[in-house]
């Protein structure tokens, strides 16, 4: 690379200028002044030099075509990409992770900073977003970036490492769940029959929403009074909801079902006729409103919980009463250590629980 080095005073400092020709023999500068000496440069210097011959290799790599590619240009390709590979929710949430950097739309790829990305950063923390949603925005942009470097080849590095992020003060957030006295009054305060049996699958099977409104008649066995967790309901394209393959290959199980919730869906097939589709549920279509509604009623009742923190009430209840993590783990589909992490409170409760039964015995 063709560059020269040169110097002037200001501001009662000495000011290093490096010019350079970049791929396309146009001629370029970069600055940095504060030094006191001009030895005090030359490490500057050193790394900057070599940081431009990178880029330039890097650029002189590139496919022609996608050298001056955009950030936007390069997002509508890439998830034009996964459209093809991913189920439709992931798709969609990359989308929401992106609309939180469009900042970058108009900025080459190749040119994106951490500084760049900084500042979309501080956005979201200015706009007061939760510290997990930041974390999951960047989660998504950084895979975006990953495939720049991996696959497309554009760029060498992710501007995504090293982000800083704001200090969570926050104590760790325990998972909210009902003790058994407070979850069998909600469920005998739900009226509607719908609704009080989708809590009771989530609240006595520990089902995923997705799970509980994908089951079909076929799922259920009254007579060995177990069911069958092999598929959810889901969205299967833009829109629109439809059967799919569950969340991960050990959310595939089968789940005892207790007799009160086995009396619950005997009930239930008396008073809905089995339809034709044969989906226990199907007079709902989109799980997000039915967790919506759920939560309102819940509200109503007194109780400040989502449908998802009835499955967090099975199986903090699960390991209350001294079954295995394996066990649950199994029942969950988690894999055992999303679970110990996930539950590990039940044990420091466990733990307190047997502190003050020592305290009363010696």
């Amino acid at each position: 690379m063709e560059y020269n080095i040169t110097y002037r005073k200001k501001d009662k400092s000495i000011q290093c200028i490096i010019s350079y020709k970049d791929e396309d023999e146009k001629w370029r500068q970069k600055s940095k002044q504060g030094f006191k000496a001009q030895k005090d440069a030359k490490p500057w210097i050193k790394n900057t030099v070599e940081k431009i011959e990178e880029q330039i290799k890097l650029k002189e790599s590139i496919d022609p075509l996608l050298v001056d590619i955009t950030f936007k240009e390069f997002m509508e390709k890439f998830i034009s990409h996964k459209i093809l590979y991913r189920e439709i929710s992931t798709v969609r949430s990359i989308k929401t992770a992106y609309n939180k950097f469009t900042y970058l739309d108009d900025m080459e790829m190749t040119n994106i900073s951490k500084i760049d990305i900084q500042h979309c950063v501080d956005s979201m923390v200015k706009e007061g977003l939760a510290l997990s949603t930041i974390k999951i925005n960047i989660s998504r942009m950084r895979t975006v970036f990953n495939y720049a470097i991996k696959s497309v080849e554009i760029i060498d590095k992710n501007p995504l490492d090293d982000v800083i992020l704001p200090t969570d003060n926050k104590k760790d957030k325990k998972i909210k769940a009902l003790n058994k006295a407070q979850l069998d009054n909600l469920l005998k305060e739900i009226e509607y029959p719908v609704f009080r049996l989708i809590s009771t699958l989530a609240g006595t099977c520990g089902l995923r929403i997705g799970e509980i409104m994908g089951l079909t008649w076929d799922d259920i066995d009254l007579k060995e009074s177990t069911l069958s967790v092999n598929k959810q309901w889901k969205i299967i394209r833009e829109w629109e909801y439809g059967m799919g393959k569950v969340k991960r290959k050990n959310s595939n199980r089968e789940i005892p079902i207790p007799s009160n919730t086995l009396n619950e869906l005997k009930s239930f097939k008396k008073l809905y006729p089995v339809h034709t589709s044969k989906r226990i549920f199907y007079t709902r279509l989109n799980n997000s409103s039915v967790s919506i509604d759920l939560s309102k009623i819940y509200r109503k009742k007194g109780y400040d919980i989502t449908i998802h923190d009835l499955r967090h009430t099975y199986a903090t209840h699960l390991i209350a009463n001294g079954l295995d993590y394996r066990t649950v783990a199994q029942l969950m589909g988690h894999d055992v250590q999303e679970t110990i992490k996930t539950y590990s409170h039940v044990t420091d409760d466990m733990i307190e629980k047997a502190t003050n039964v020592i305290e009363k015995i010696f």
